[in-house]
């Protein structure tokens, strides 16, 4: 599942997409996906083709965050979706936070 969101980020022009595997540090998921959005009609286009995939794979989905949001979470079950903006991507810097947890 989390191969196909990645896809999906990919196809909708996510950039700088990380897939993160965080099983075993964290009871919440197994894996985080990050991507740097650009705009609130990408990021709208995003969280509802993502929505049409939870739905399809009947995972639980879960959304914080509008389209004009700087950071946008989709909870897909085992799988979180981070969407950021370029700034709050800087800022935030999940991929080394949770490298440091490793």
């Amino acid at each position: 599942m989390a191969k196909k969101v990645v896809e999906i980020l990919d196809e909708l022009k996510a950039e700088n997409i990380v897939l993160l595997d965080v099983s075993g540090m964290t009871p919440m998921c197994d894996y985080f996906v990050v991507a740097t959005i650009i705009s609130p009609l990408q990021s709208q286009a995003i969280v509802d083709r993502l929505e049409q995939f939870g739905k399809k794979q009947k995972v639980p989905r879960n959304f914080e965050g509008g389209a004009s949001s700087r950071w946008i979470l989709v909870d897909l079950g085992d799988l979180i979706v981070h969407l950021f903006g370029k700034e709050e991507r800087i800022y935030y810097n999940l991929e080394e936070l949770w490298k440091r947890k490793s």
